[in-house]
């Protein structure tokens, strides 16, 4: 702000005149405080000239800036006349306060607005949105369409073959342990070799007279079968066992009559034909005949035209060459031993006469289907398909799990069981020279590498093909040590 000195005398008369609101002048004449001069808010006080200021001389140049009447035309009293009175002062009206007008403000550039949205109508068109960059992350599985399409699992493997079929371990087992699978057992004096007949008349009428009310033993569609399961107690009776024998040392040859015997609560027939001894069950509300010979239950097969006999709670059929096959469920399973268990292939021989037709047929075993038991006939391992696939079968009457696949291109099955005879572990042999280990519910067990002393170095731990060769068990499944 420009500053202005005022003259002492110019001062002195305004002052004298009349009262100015210095309020008028402060801002332009008066040296003022920047902060007193920038805060107009505060009220301004008004001065009055002082009366002590008698006079001043006033210069002609200061009275006209002040806009004051001069007297007389000249300076002093010239021509001895008086001077005109003045004309009155009619002082000019003090200027109007000075109100700074404020500094003018930049005009704020209105904020850039995104574009709104159009709203969505009757028909709203998809609008374009930013295009996220794809987040590395896990693959989103496709959901199933109208028509979906089979999805890889992570083993590609076909379905399970039918079940194999169920041998249930004859009771009791081994002293100390649990029921084991039943072994073959190859006979020399098998009643096949003496041309047996298949069949004999039987009895119509009971012990009491009185018609037989029980029916013969069938399977679906009046089927001939071999008894089985609950049905082969009195079979497996030692005591009837005994009886029979002691009956057969000392009967009448010439006796071809029938006889009735109730021994132990079961009810039986006995019946001698000139060559064999027939024994018939009757059992609640069917009835089954049997030949026993050299300590042998025998069943004659109608279709495939075999004598079966019974051993160990299974019927088994052996061929001309000595080769035992098992009979389960209107079929025959070449029964080999395995380690562990045993092992059955199915036999694919076609039967002389076509059994009666099965309106609900289970399903025929595959011809290269092989099927491993351990030995506590708690699991089975199915082995089938170009693919050699091995499934996981629970052998109870309700299975713990459903099959579960364990491997492809498997050539053999092993089991390992504990000291108590129970099932542990299972071992598949692999066609390209592997192996896979499992717990008997078919979750993979690891195989630890073992630490290899090298004769330069500390030990270290080796890549696992090296460490494998210093494997204890390894080289117990090699020689044999290991129960495997």
């Amino acid at each position: 702000m420009k500053k202005w000195k005022v003259p002492a005398a110019v001062m002195a008369a305004m002052l004298w005149q009349n009262s100015v609101v210095f309020a008028a002048i402060a801002p332009d004449f008066l040296e003022l405080d920047k902060a007193a001069a920038i805060d107009l808010q505060k009220p301004i006080k008004t001065v009055k000239a002082s009366k002590n200021v008698k006079s001043a001389k006033v210069s002609k140049t200061d009275m006209t800036i002040l806009g004051m009447p001069q007297r007389g035309g000249g300076s002093g009293n010239h021509g001895g006349g008086s001077n005109p009175a003045p004309a009155p002062y009619h002082p000019s009206p003090a200027p109007a306060p000075y109100h700074p007008q404020p500094a003018p403000q930049p005009h704020p550039q209105p904020a850039p607005q995104p574009h709104p949205q159009p709203q969505p109508g009757p028909h709203p068109q998809p609008q374009p949105g930013p295009h996220p960059q794809p987040q590395p992350g896990p693959h989103p599985q496709p959901q199933p369409g109208p028509h979906p399409q089979p999805q890889p699992g992570p083993h590609p493997h076909p379905a399970p073959q039918p079940h194999p079929p169920v041998i249930n371990p004859p009771h009791p087992g081994q002293p100390g342990h649990g029921p084991v699978m039943p072994k073959p057992k190859p006979i020399d004096n098998g009643i096949d070799q003496h041309h047996a007949p298949g069949q004999i008349q039987h009895p119509g009428v009971g012990p009491d007279n009185k018609p037989i009310s029980q029916r013969p033993l069938e399977g679906n569609s009046h089927r001939i079968i071999p008894p089985g399961d609950h049905r082969i107690e009195p079979m497996v009776n030692r005591g009837i066992e005994d009886r029979i024998r002691h009956e057969h040392q000392g009967w009448d040859n010439n006796d071809r009559g029938y006889h009735w015997r109730d021994w132990d609560g079961y009810r039986m027939c006995h019946h001698y034909d000139g060559n064999f001894h027939w024994w018939g069950f009757y059992l609640a509300d069917v009835y089954f005949w049997s030949v026993y010979y050299n300590d042998y239950y025998w069943w004659y097969d109608p279709y495939w035209h075999r004598w079966c006999y019974m051993h160990n709670g299974s019927w088994w059929w052996q061929n001309p060459d000595r080769v035992v096959y098992i009979y389960r469920d209107g079929s025959y399973y070449q029964y080999n031993d395995a380690v562990g268990g045993v092992v059955l292939n199915p036999d694919t021989t076609p039967p002389v006469e076509p059994p009666p037709a099965d309106p609900t047929p289970a399903p025929a075993p595959a011809p290269d289907a092989k099927a491993y038991y351990s030995a506590d006939g708690t699991r089975t391992v199915q082995v089938s398909g170009d693919t050699k696939d091995a499934y996981l079968y629970d052998t109870a009457e309700t299975p713990a799990f459903e099959p579960k696949w364990l491997d492809s291109g498997v050539t053999d099955v092993r089991f390992k069981l504990d000291d108590q005879g129970q099932l542990s572990n299972i071992m598949t042999l692999k066609d390209d020279g592997g192996f896979n280990l499992f717990d008997k519910d078919g979750n993979p067990q690891s195989i630890q590498p073992v630490p290899q002393s090298l004769d330069d170095g500390p030990v270290t731990t080796s890549s696992v093909g090296k460490s494998l060769e210093k494997s204890a068990v390894l080289n117990g499944l090699k020689t044999g040590s290991v129960n495997w």
